[in-house]
């Protein structure tokens, strides 16, 4: 849909792999950013940016898995 709507542009698709500690390479995460012709000062707030937010939905996903087992555990 995008190409049909523009169709004289040229797309490509970065992806940015959010897991694991050690599980991004910090090389490939900048080399990525250069993709996005972002100012030195930006990459960094992208970055801190980007851990803040994974880590927060992975606090997310473990108080929910908490609640879960709570809750499992209220109802045998």
């Amino acid at each position: 849909m995008l190409r049909a709507a523009a169709s004289t542009r040229v797309m490509e698709q970065i992806i940015f792999v959010a897991g694991n500690r050690g599980s991004v390479v910090e090389s490939h995460f900048y080399t990525k950013l250069e993709k996005l012709h972002l100012q030195d000062g930006k990459k960094t707030k992208f970055s801190d940016d980007h851990v803040t937010q994974v880590s927060e939905a992975h606090d997310w996903m473990i108080l929910s898995f908490l609640q879960h087992m709570q809750g499992l555990a209220r109802h045998r």
